[in-house]
């Protein structure tokens, strides 16, 4: 991926629905991960599932997203990758 071709910087989604559509996924096949309030914005005003990454824990700045994380690692407790222990399914 690159931003060869995008034109609009964020809260436009142009970005986002340019990765989807060259990684040919829908919007609601995708995850978002942002650290600013205007990635988050354009995200979720485009339906896709939006995790922010706050590693200052200041969530009042980045609101409206699905998730909350500090640090990537803490995706491994989130339900995004939750595994059943039972099939194996994901």
């Amino acid at each position: 991926m690159s931003n060869i071709g995008i034109t609009k910087d964020m809260p436009n989604a142009e970005p986002f629905l340019t990765a989807a559509r060259q990684l040919s996924l829908t919007v609601a096949e995708c995850v978002v991960f942002e650290d600013v309030a205007a990635g988050v914005q354009a995200a979720k005003q485009n339906g896709f599932y939006c995790v922010v990454i706050d590693r200052a824990r200041q969530p009042d700045r980045l609101r409206g997203a699905h998730q909350l994380i500090g640090y990537p690692a803490e995706l491994a407790q989130s339900p995004l990758f939750a595994i059943d222990t039972d099939t194996g399914d994901v």
